[in-house]
C-alpha cells in the first residue's frame, strides 16, 4: 500500500492520511541500477477517495531541465517524518550520464523523493547521499565531529546528493517490452495534468467518471477499451495482451495530450532522403508562430554534440513545459520521422539580422531578447570596436606546445593576472601562479562544476580547491567568483565557456581549451617523435596576443563578470533549513505549490 498527505498543516495539526493499495499485477517494473520502481496504484483508496484527487507530476523526457549551477527543490520525508521542503539551497554540481549531483539538505528516508527545478518540473528521483569525511576518512556528524553508529544516520553531515535523471528513467521504461495496455498506462504519466480547480463549499465528494473495463482483443492484437473515449492500439500482429487478471485502473478525466511524443510522419510522396524529410519538417513546424527556422544538424546530449543526426528547430524563445502549459501552447515533439528534434534558441546573428521567415515582421534586437531570461549586461563605456593594428601574436597548439607557451606567459606576469575560465584543475598551472606570491592582484571568474577522476585528468584538482589555494597564497589580493548560470536570471544561460587570461593589462592568452591536464598536459614535445600524446590529449588552439587595447578590453569584461555576474563563495557549507509547512492546495496538479 501507499500513503499520501502525511504532513503538518499550517496550524500545526496533522493532516488526514489517505491509503491506496498498489497493483503490481497491473504494472510493475524496477531497475536496481537507476534505483527506481514503477507500480500501478488503485484508482480508489481505502476510504473511497479517488486517486485523481491527488493529482500528479508530469514525467518529461526532455534533457536539459537541469544544468550545472542551477538550483533544485526537494519534497521529502526525512527519517520517516512528515512532508518537508528543501528550497533553493540545492546547487547542481555535476550532470553525469544517468544521475544529477547536487548539494542539498536531505536525510535517510528521502530516497525516492522528487527533485524539481524552479519551474516545478521533476528532473530526478533522489537516490543517495555522499557523507562528508575528515582527513582520516571518518564520516562527520552535523557538528563536524566523527560520526558514530549510535548517533543515527540522520546526524550525518551530507556533502552532496545524487538523483536518477527522469529522462533516463523514461528512456529505460520506453525500451522495455511492454504490453499495449501497460504502455498506454505509462504514457498517461508523460502527459500534462489538467489545471486543478478548487472544489466549492457545497460539493462534498468529487465526481468520478466511469471505470475502465478489460479491453477487447481482436485477432490481430488490437486492444480496444473505453476511457470513456474509445481508443485502439495496434501492435502490428503482436501477441494479444492477457485478458485474465485484474483490469486496468479506472481513468478519471484523462488529460488532453499537450505534447505529442512523435510528430505525424510525412506522406509517402515526401520520400525518405534527408532533403525530403527536412522539407516535410519545415512544412510541419514553420506553421507555428514561435518557430524561426528548421534545419538538419546533430543531437546534443549533456551539452556535448553527438554523431546522431537531428532536426534542429530554432524558436524565438526556449520555454519549459510548465511555461508552455501555462500559456496553453503545446511543446514540440521529441522526434519527427525517426529523427530526434533538437530545440534551440536564436543565435545573436539571428537576433541582429532578423532571420525570421519572410511572412513575419522583423523585430529589433531589444524586442527579441527577453531580459527576464539572462541578466548579462556588458560593461559601460567599453566599446567593442574593430582593431586593425600591428600586434605580436604567438599561435600554437596542444599538446605539442601548449604548456611551454602558457608557462612562459604566466612566468612573465609582473603585477596582475585576470582570468576567466570554464574549468581550472591542472596542478602545474595552479603551481605556476602560486610560484609568484608577490603579484599585486589575481582575479579569477569561473564556472562551478568539473569533470575529474579519470583518464588524463585523474590527478587534477576540484575548481574550489584551486580557488582556495590561490586565496591562501594571495589573501586580500585575490578576487574570485562563481559566475551565475541559468536560463532564469543567470549571467549566462547554461555555460561560462570562456578561456582567457590577461597579463598586466598588456597581453592576453586566448584558447579553445581549459586549464585542465587534458587540454594543457605538463609536457614539452619540441623535437619529439612520440605521437601518443596526440591520441591521449585534446587538440586545442592557443593564441598569445600583445596589444594593450585588446588586453584592456578583455580585462574590463572579465572584471564586469566578477562584479556583476558572480557570487564569491567557493567553499559552501550545507545549510540546515527549517521545516516548512506545505499547504495541500496546488494551483496546478504537479505545478507550483501555493
Amino acid at each position: 500500500m501507499i500513503e499520501f498527505d502525511y504532513f503538518v498543516r499550517a496550524d500545526g495539526s496533522p493532516s488526514t492520511i489517505k491509503v491506496f493499495n498498489l497493483q503490481p499485477e497491473v504494472f510493475f517494473r524496477t531497475d536496481p541500477s537507476l534505483d527506481f520502481s514503477l507500480v500501478a496504484v488503485a484508482e480508489v483508496g481505502a476510504s473511497g477517495t479517488p486517486l485523481s484527487a491527488q493529482g500528479w507530476n508530469q514525467l518529461i523526457p526532455d534533457e536539459g531541465k537541469a544544468i550545472i549551477g542551477q538550483w533544485v527543490n526537494i519534497i521529502q520525508h526525512p527519517n520517516g517524518e512528515p512532508k518537508q521542503l528543501v528550497l533553493r539551497n540545492n546547487e547542481i554540481v555535476d550532470t553525469p550520464d544517468r544521475f544529477l549531483t547536487y548539494k542539498t539538505d536531505t536525510s535517510p528516508g528521502s530516497s525516492g523523493s522528487p527533485v524539481y527545478n524552479d519551474q516545478w518540473e521533476v528532473v530526478a528521483l533522489h537516490h543517495a547521499g555522499k557523507p562528508a569525511r575528515n582527513a582520516e576518512g571518518e564520516i562527520l556528524n552535523q557538528q563536524g565531529a566523527p560520526w558514530k553508529d549510535w548517533m543515527g544516520e540522520h546526524q550525518i553531515k551530507w556533502e552532496s546528493n545524487e538523483g536518477a535523471r527522469i529522462s533516463r528513467i523514461i528512456a529505460f521504461v520506453n525500451g522495455l517490452p511492454l504490453t499495449a495496455a501497460e504502455r498506454a498506462l505509462f504514457q498517461q504519466g508523460l502527459q500534462a495534468p489538467t489545471p486543478f480547480a478548487q472544489p466549492s463549499q457545497e460539493r462534498s465528494e468529487p465526481a468520478i467518471v466511469g471505470g475502465l473495463d478489460s479491453p477487447s482483443i481482436a485477432p490481430d492484437g488490437t486492444a480496444t477499451w473505453t476511457i470513456p473515449l474509445r481508443v485502439s492500439l495496434s501492435l502490428g500482429g503482436a501477441a494479444a495482451p492477457r485478458q485474465a487478471g485484474a483490469a486496468l485502473p479506472a481513468v478519471t478525466n484523462p488529460a488532453p495530450v499537450v505534447a505529442p511524443l512523435v510528430a505525424p510522419a510525412p506522406s509517402p510522396a515526401a520520400g525518405n532522403d534527408e532533403r525530403s524529410i527536412l522539407d516535410a519538417a519545415k512544412a510541419e513546424f514553420l506553421k507555428r508562430s514561435d518557430v524561426l527556422s528548421v534545419r538538419l544538424g546533430y543531437r546534443f546530449e549533456n551539452g556535448w554534440i553527438t554523431r546522431d543526426r537531428a532536426i534542429v528547430v530554432t524558436v524565438d524563445e526556449k520555454k519549459s513545459h510548465f511555461d508552455l502549459r501555462r500559456e496553453g501552447r503545446s511543446a514540440l515533439p521529441q522526434a519527427f520521422t525517426g529523427y530526434p528534434v533538437q530545440v534551440t534558441g536564436p543565435t545573436l546573428r539571428e537576433l541582429v539580422q532578423g532571420s525570421q521567415p519572410e511572412s513575419r515582421e522583423f523585430l529589433s534586437l531589444t524586442e527579441s531578447v527577453n531580459l527576464n531570461k539572462i541578466i548579462y549586461q556588458a560593461p559601460d563605456d567599453v566599446p567593442l570596436a574593430t582593431v586593425d593594428e600591428v600586434m605580436k601574436l604567438k599561435l600554437h597548439i596542444s599538446p605539442d606546445a601548449g604548456w611551454p607557451c602558457l608557462q612562459e606567459f604566466l612566468g612573465e606576469t609582473e603585477e596582475r593576472l585576470v582570468i576567466g575560465m570554464y574549468d581550472f584543475g591542472a596542478r602545474h598551472i595552479r603551481d605556476a601562479i602560486v610560484a609568484k606570491p608577490d603579484l599585486e592582484e589575481v582575479v579569477l571568474v569561473m564556472q562551478s562544476g568539473e569533470s575529474l577522476g579519470t583518464g588524463t585528468k585523474k590527478q587534477d584538482l576540484p575548481d574550489a580547491e584551486v580557488a582556495k589555494s590561490l586565496s591562501d597564497t594571495f589573501g586580500e589580493r585575490f578576487h574570485f567568483g562563481w559566475v551565475k548560470l541559468g536560463i532564469k536570471n543567470g549571467w549566462a544561460a547554461n555555460s561560462y565557456h570562456i578561456k582567457v587570461a590577461v597579463r598586466d593589462s598588456k597581453a592576453f592568452w586566448l584558447s579553445s581549451g581549459n586549464w585542465q591536464s587534458s587540454n594543457q598536459p605538463d609536457v614539452d614535445l619540441a623535437g619529439s617523435t612520440d605521437f601518443s600524446y596526440l591520441k591521449n590529449y585534446n587538440r586545442e588552439w592557443h593564441a598569445i596576443v600583445e596589444h594593450e587595447g585588446l588586453a584592456k578590453t578583455y580585462e574590463d569584461y572579465l572584471r564586469n563578470d566578477l562584479e556583476q555576474g558572480s557570487r564569491p563563495d567557493f567553499v559552501e557549507d550545507a545549510a540546515n533549513l527549517p521545516n516548512i509547512a506545505l499547504l495541500n492546495r496546488p494551483a496546478f496538479r504537479g505545478g507550483p505549490l501555493v
